[in-house]
């Protein structure tokens, strides 16, 4: 179970597939994660190496994603 105690967004891939297409000096551009989290669609990832182009997913809880934009578990704490 994620807690998101620090700012790290647990995303999985849609297609399994895609990490293992992934080179390690890969230049990946993550788009619109803040909607993607909130609304539970897709984020998009343009890969500017190759140009292909990543699905993630993340499913997080309401909690989870009123702590996440705050910076983590001790900030949504604190500022409580």
């Amino acid at each position: 179970d994620y807690y998101p105690r620090f700012r790290f967004i647990p995303f999985v891939f849609e297609n399994p597939e895609d990490y293992d297409e992934l080179e390690q000096e890969d230049e990946l551009v993550f788009e619109k994660i803040r909607e993607a989290v909130e609304s539970g669609e897709p984020a998009r990832v343009v890969n500017k190496t190759n140009g292909k182009e990543i699905h993630l997913r993340c499913k997080l809880t309401k909690r989870q994603k009123e702590i996440l934009p705050g910076g983590g578990l001790i900030n949504y704490l604190k500022n409580k």
